[in-house]
């Protein structure tokens, strides 16, 4: 049996899910239309149980998951699927990043995240 929902990005349609039950386990197909600014995971939520299902990767022109969770772990209810950037939970100052500008953080280059902020990039400093 394949069932089929939508991914949404805080109230934006983004992408389909299908959900396809193979014995214990559920596998899910997910595929995104993200820009690829910002690296997005994706979550399923059944009731009151959450569930990574991992970072979106580049898959057939668009962004996507291919996964399997076991059903127990999943739970047997209405399903639920989110899109949101992968270091939205990270606190920290953004600093744009300018080619005129010299940069102050080199040495923490390894620690240092890439975003892009209306079209600007910059990293996120602890």
């Amino acid at each position: 049996m394949i069932k089929n929902y939508d991914i949404l990005l805080e109230s934006q349609l983004v992408g389909k899910a299908e959900v396809t039950r193979e014995g214990l386990y559920y596998r899910f197909r997910c595929q995104c239309s993200l820009s690829g600014e910002v690296m997005y995971q994706l979550k399923v939520v059944c009731g009151e149980t959450e569930n990574s299902l991992g970072i979106c990767v580049p898959v057939a022109g668009g962004f996507g998951v291919n996964t399997c969770l076991p059903i127990k772990t999943v739970g047997e209810g209405d399903l639920s699927f989110y899109a949101f950037p992968r270091h939205s939970d990270m606190k920290g100052k953004f600093v744009p990043i300018r080619a005129d500008e010299p940069f102050a953080y080199i040495e923490n280059l390894q620690n240092l995240h890439l975003e892009f902020r209306n079209d600007e990039p910059g990293i996120l400093v602890d």
